[in-house]
Parts: C-alpha cells; structure tokens; sequence
C-alpha cells in the first residue's frame, strides 16, 4: 500500500478549498430535496448545546438563578450561534 506524498496531499486540500460553500453543501443534500433535514439537525444540536451550556454557565455563575433564567441564556447561546454564522459567512 502506497502512501500519498505531500504534494499529493497538499493538492488534494487546496483542491476541497477551491470549491465554493454552496458546492460544499450540496453534498449534504438529498437528492431533489433542499438540505431541510440537515438544518433542523443542526438547530436540534445548536439547542442541546445551547442548553447545556447555558445550564453550566449560569449554575457556576449565578448559583441562584431560577430556571426561566437559564432558559433565557440558552435561547442568547442558540441565538448568537445563527448572528455569527452569519456574519462569518457574508465575510466570505
């Protein structure tokens, strides 16, 4: 078995760099279908975090704040995730 060089394998990153996001997400869309399925996958990940974290952070920093509280803090986390994804991706 044969190993790639690394000119191999340098032109094989530059060549998944080159390609654009909209050509790197049709590749997780199904076949005559818009990707819905992999957007409510990712909000459903973005919310478990969200909430975890949101728990975690508001337990070590406001021990005594209600659960409305923390929900409202996991909300802002899930949120802030979709403002900087898009700012990150009208940069690019």
């Amino acid at each position: 078995m044969r190993l790639p060089s690394a000119g191999e394998v340098a032109a094989g990153a530059g060549f998944m760099k080159s390609k654009s996001r909209a050509a790197r997400a049709g590749a997780f869309q199904r076949p005559g279908g818009k990707g819905e399925g992999v957007r409510w996958k990712v909000l459903a990940v973005r919310a478990v975090l969200g909430v975890f974290f949101a728990v975690f952070l508001g337990r070590f920093f406001f021990p005594e704040a209600p659960g409305g509280k923390i929900l409202v803090l996991a909300l802002l986390l899930v949120f802030s995730a979709y403002i900087l994804e898009a700012l990150r991706s009208k940069g690019q």
